[in-house]
């Protein structure tokens, strides 16, 4: 019975985390979607879309496993992350949605609940010590709640595909429908357990951007003329 409650606890927290609505921020921003159709108007979202996905689990995905895997390393991983990503436009985004999540926690998912590796981290991110990148701090509160990581890792990644579809919705690329019907679609899911699968064995000094262009869209968003995302 304790087993089966236990599994009943996980999809709760795993719904809650996966919920578009929940408050980190995460509607603020596009991913790069924006500034690409600024860009390139040609690009297909189902194009974007497969490089946003391969892009996360081969620069993020990696630091998020690392960091359940090794609470203690926390901030050491994400200076690694901070120094991967060049951009600065993708560094605010993510340490923003991350700082966010683990306010989330302290106010709502655990309060009063915490471990000496997130004290430790939240110390050195209050101390400007570190920054609070989003996939470690997941991974972190993944880890707390005692999630197990594969679900983890799925769930991070679909919330990503959602949070882009969700994007390509309110710059009327696609309508609801479209979205909805991408987004359950069997290419679609196909897409993020082949690049989870891919990039399983990846280490953390092996993150790397795999789509150079995403930077450069990221990096030229504040010039767009008007925009409606923050990134």
């Amino acid at each position: 019975m304790a087993v089966a409650v236990d599994a009943a606890r996980q999809l709760h927290l795993l719904l809650i985390l996966s919920d578009s609505a929940l408050p980190i921020g995460s509607f603020a921003y596009s991913s790069g979607l924006e500034s690409c159709v600024a860009h390139s108007p040609q690009t297909a979202i189902d194009e974007f879309l497969l490089h946003s996905v391969d892009s996360l689990c081969h620069t993020t995905v990696p630091l998020l496993r690392a960091a359940y895997a090794t609470p203690q390393e926390s901030s050491s991983l994400d200076d690694l992350f901070d120094a991967n990503t060049p951009c600065e436009v993708a560094r605010r985004a993510s340490a923003a949605q991350g700082r966010a999540l683990l306010k989330l926690l302290d106010r709502c998912l655990c309060p009063g609940k915490s471990s000496d590796e997130l004290t430790v981290y939240k110390t050195a991110i209050s101390q400007k010590k570190a920054f609070g990148h989003f996939g470690v701090c997941y991974g972190l509160v993944g880890k707390l709640l005692r999630v197990e990581i594969d679900q983890l890792v799925y769930t991070f990644v679909q919330s990503h595909v959602k949070a882009v579809l969700s994007a390509a919705v309110r710059l009327s690329l696609l309508g609801p429908y479209e979205m909805t019907e991408l987004l359950a679609s069997s290419t679609t899911h196909d897409l993020i357990l082949d690049c989870i699968s891919r990039t399983r064995e990846i280490l953390p000094d092996d993150i790397c951007q795999t789509h150079p262009l995403l930077d450069i869209y990221q990096g030229r968003h504040a010039l767009l003329y008007s925009r409606i995302f923050n990134a």
